[in-house]
This record gives structure tokens, sequence and C-alpha cells, in this order.
């Protein structure tokens, strides 16, 4: 499954799918973004608050439900700036790298699963966040490399969430987005 440009068509296909999944009550549409900072080239994880389940760190990407109605990318803004306090101008929506299906701990509005709505965005804003004290412990910026350590309290209580965490690295691994690049004087 190769990734795909963020387009209008595309959140339109994105939306029948999630409203299919609301429907089903398995899965509670999740959107999720792989942050890359524009100059640096490195990634965002955050921290969530202690997992209350299995008593460790909660590190993952930035990630939210979408409300009924709601556009991905809409959703995808929204927890960016719920979460990080960071303004929508500042992300360019690159590509879409596809679904996947993880066991929902939390069981939020009674589904047992959630799907995970994966895009990656380009980050030009200033390199530190007023993070949401009640949604994030902390964050770091990692490179791709030093991902699979930052992700490694994971493997053990949340088996599904790491693995899921770890295909998705491996996408953008694969394949670098093409960035715009300003105009020399």
């Amino acid at each position: 499954m190769g990734s795909r440009k963020v387009t209008p068509k595309l959140e339109r296909v994105l939306l029948r799918r999630m409203s299919k999944d609301r429907k089903g009550k398995i899965h509670r549409p999740t959107v999720a973004v792989m942050v890359e900072h524009f100059e640096t080239r490195k990634f965002l994880i955050v921290y969530g608050r202690q997992d209350l389940f299995s008593q460790t760190q909660n590190p993952g990407i930035v990630k939210g439900g979408v409300d009924k109605g709601e556009k991905p990318i809409e959703a995808a803004r929204r927890e960016i700036y719920e979460e990080l306090g960071a303004l929508p101008h500042h992300f360019e929506f690159l590509s879409y790298y596809g679904s996947y299906s993880v066991e929902s701990k939390k069981q939020k509005e009674g589904f047992p699963r959630k799907r995970y709505y994966v895009f990656h965005a380009i980050y030009t804003g200033p390199f530190e966040f007023q993070i949401d004290m009640d949604e994030l412990s902390h964050y770091e910026w990692v490179t791709l490399g030093e991902a699979r350590q930052s992700l490694r309290s994971l493997k053990e209580h949340r088996g599904d969430k790491h693995k899921v965490l770890l295909k998705i690295f491996a996408r953008v691994k694969k394949k670098k987005p093409k960035r715009k690049t300003k105009a020399k004087p």
C-alpha cells in the first residue's frame, strides 16, 4: 500500500469509511499524524500521561477521535491544536499512509477497537510547543533511527499499538515526501 496525496477526493473517501466504521460499532475513527519538523527533519513523539493499564509511559504520535461529520484533516488540525497548542497554518498535510486497527483500552464511546487513519504533515512553526498537560506529559523530536528506541516501552504492554507505530515509521523511511522549496533570491 503506497502513500497517497491528501486531496478533497481522498477526504471524502475517508469520511465515508469513517462513517462505516462508526455504524459498524467496532472501530472508533481516529486520526493520527506523523509530524515532521521542516528544518531538522526530525519526527515528533508525544507521551501520554502514564498508562493506567500498564503503569508505563505511553509514547506515540499525535492522535485523537474524529467527531461525527468532521473531515479527517479538520480532526487532525483540531487534535494538533488541542494537544500541542500549534497553529494550523504551520502544518502542511502531505500524505495519507493508510489505516490501522488497534485494540481500544479505554473503549471510548463503547468501541472495542479504533482505526487510526494516518497522515504525514510537515511542521514549519517554532520548535517548542505549549502542550496540554491533561493529555500529554512531554514530547521529543527524534530521527527515524531513534524512533524505535522511543517506542520500545510499548512493546510489552501495548504490543498491537507498538507494531502499528513501527509500521508507520517504516512507511516514512521508505518514501521521503517531496517538499516545497523556497525560491532563491
